[in-house]
């Protein structure tokens, strides 16, 4: 049996820009995470969750069997195409 896991986008409520890329295997329950986390960690993306509120979230980028290369790879066709991702590792990588 194959498993998938979803790579997910992070978007500004209000301008639909995107701002985080992250991997998850259930993203609902990846931003429930991200808002508790947001109360205690000062990395970009918490600080900006704290300055936004609750950022929409973009359930699904892509679905893959392969999310370490897939993450990396969105990350940096995101930043190539100008988003401003809040994103401190290049992807691919557990959280720290």
């Amino acid at each position: 049996m194959t498993t998938f896991t979803s790579i997910y986008a992070l978007a500004d409520p209000i301008t639909g820009e995107i701002r985080y890329i992250g991997k998850a295997n259930c993203p609902q329950r990846r931003l429930a995470s991200h808002l508790r986390d947001s109360r205690r960690r000062n990395t970009p993306v918490y600080c900006w969750i704290r300055k936004i509120g609750i950022p929409k979230l973009i359930v699904l980028i892509e679905q893959t069997t392969d999310w370490k290369a897939d993450e990396i790879r969105l990350i940096e066709e995101y930043r190539a195409a100008g988003a401003r991702l809040l994103n401190v590792a290049i992807g691919g990588d557990e959280p720290f």
